[in-house]
């Protein structure tokens, strides 16, 4: 899967033309879209409202992966509070062969081109997804 124009950093974070976009505490989940007719998938963030997010330059943040090949979520665990959806825990890969895997993660430096990409929530929702590519739209 190509990264088009930005890399994952820490588990947590994306770099982006030299910022360092924290998905963890600095952006709030909000959307998930799924295309099926033209296999392409987005996910939205929005810098969140505290304090410590203001200095982040960036407003929105949606990523676009084009020509889906895999799209699976696990659901949230309806124990936890639903404000625990919007907050990533990690993103990460796992290994192709691992498709029923659904937690846990291997760093970047850990994975290839093959491997597919998952992000974890604090409420136990999980998405993995494998494309061809992945753009970082930002606003």
């Amino acid at each position: 899967m190509l990264l088009e124009n930005f890399k994952i950093v820490d588990s947590i974070a994306i770099e982006f033309v030299g910022a360092y976009l924290d998905l963890h505490s600095n952006f709030d989940f909000i959307n998930l879209a799924y295309n099926i007719d033209e296999r392409v998938a987005e996910l939205d963030w929005k810098k969140c409202s505290g304090e410590w997010a203001k200095l982040e330059q960036y407003s929105k943040l949606k990523l676009i992966f084009k020509t889906v090949e895999l799209f699976s979520v696990n659901p949230r665990d309806c124990k936890k509070p639903f404000s625990e959806d919007d907050s990533l825990s990690y993103i990460g890969y796992l290994h192709p062969e691992d498709l029923s895997m659904m937690e846990g993660f291997l760093p970047p430096e850990q994975a290839d081109d093959n491997y597919h990409m998952i992000l974890g929530f604090e409420s136990g929702l999980a998405i993995k997804l494998y494309s061809e590519s992945v753009l970082l739209v930002v606003e």
